[in-house]
């Protein structure tokens, strides 16, 4: 019988040795990619939450959830006329109006509403506009927070 090119034999299968523990086959063959760390029926995160669910700190949670309403993080406000809702779903008063308490890691909030970074209009700061000169970027700095900045030779210099 020829071994399944899958598995390595074992020479120490019967051997009471530290590889013993690792044999998860009656004939002495461990598998090749085995990872004893993980289940081999161990779901991928991204799967492991319902389509209409968000994984959010370990836990799946409803997306419509006023604490993580789209996106983790994203907090309604406390307003009872304020609900998340729509799809994809949002935190808005009646009438489409913006109603966040907290916006998500990498979004800043600006009046009511969450605006994702880099944006022109609203860069690293709410109306901060990027638009002149022409060649003005709103762009991460080295500090890791967002500024117009426009390139000079092989930098990038404020704008």
């Amino acid at each position: 019988m020829r071994p399944n090119p899958a598995y390595v034999h074992d020479a120490g299968a019967g051997d009471a040795d530290a590889h013993d523990a690792d044999i998860d086959r009656d004939d002495g063959e461990v598998p090749i990619d085995a990872d004893p760390d993980v289940e081999p029926d161990a779901t991928p995160d991204a799967d492991r939450c319902a389509p209409d669910e968000l994984l959010c700190d370990d836990s799946c949670v409803q997306e419509v959830d006023p604490e993580n309403c789209g996106a983790c993080g994203a907090v309604c406000t406390s307003d009872p006329a304020c609900s998340c809702s729509g799809s994809p779903p949002r935190c808005e008063f009646p009438g489409g109006r913006a109603c966040y308490d907290a916006c998500p890691a990498g979004e800043l909030r600006c009046a009511d509403d969450c605006v994702a970074q880099p944006d022109e209009m609203h860069c690293g700061a709410c109306s901060t506009h990027c638009d002149s000169p022409a060649d003005c970027e709103c762009r991460e700095n080295d500090a890791g927070s967002f500024e117009c900045l426009r390139p000079s030779g092989e930098d990038w210099v404020s704008c």
